[in-house]
């Protein structure tokens, strides 16, 4: 079986935590789970994940905050969260702060799935349209570096050619191109 994306599972309920890497695991996933934000990351300054799914409420650093780290230190990291006292507004919040998604527990397994693959699909299109734009950016420096070459040569030969005529005006153009 091919070997699917890094997920890190955080959540401070062992039992919780440990179901979904369970399931995670049997859908082929490579995952890790701990359970504290500051945990997770230690363990993101160390290895790369592809998405983190991570309860709201936990002691210490909620899972809005781990976010808020996450989104500063690894922005091609996808993060879902999860709660279990689902309020609109941590919702609205998660999602402003750069969240992919947003889950209600008791988790659905299929909803789950669901949500992790389009979390980890919106990452591939952002990783993929960053490095089209990159590349284009590296295009248009270079096609511009290559007019520039081109103008200048372009102003040489006409140099050349006018003075081809006339000594004098031939010098006056150098001087001028100069």
């Amino acid at each position: 079986m091919e070997q699917k994306e890094k997920i890190l599972v955080v959540d401070d309920q062992i039992f919780v935590a440990d179901s979904i890497t369970s399931m995670l695991d049997w859908r082929g996933y490579q995952c890790q789970m701990v359970y504290q934000a500051f945990d997770a990351l230690d363990l993101l300054a160390r290895e790369s994940f592809d998405l983190v799914l991570t309860d709201i409420n936990m002691p210490r650093k909620t899972g809005i905050e781990l976010l808020h780290d996450i989104m500063k230190s690894w922005p091609d990291t996808a993060v879902v969260l999860m709660t279990a006292l689902g309020k609109i507004e941590d919702a609205v919040e998660a999602m402003k702060f750069g969240a992919s998604d947003y889950i209600e527990k008791p988790v659905n397994s299929e909803q789950l799935f669901i949500r992790i693959e389009r979390a980890l699909e919106r990452r591939r299109l952002l990783i993929e349209s960053r490095q089209r734009k990159e590349y284009l950016e590296r295009e248009v420096q270079r096609q511009t570096q290559q007019i520039h070459h081109h103008y200048i040569a372009t102003l040489d030969i006409l140099i050349s050619t006018r003075g081809f005529h006339d000594k004098e005006t031939k010098g006056h153009s150098r001087r001028v191109a100069a």
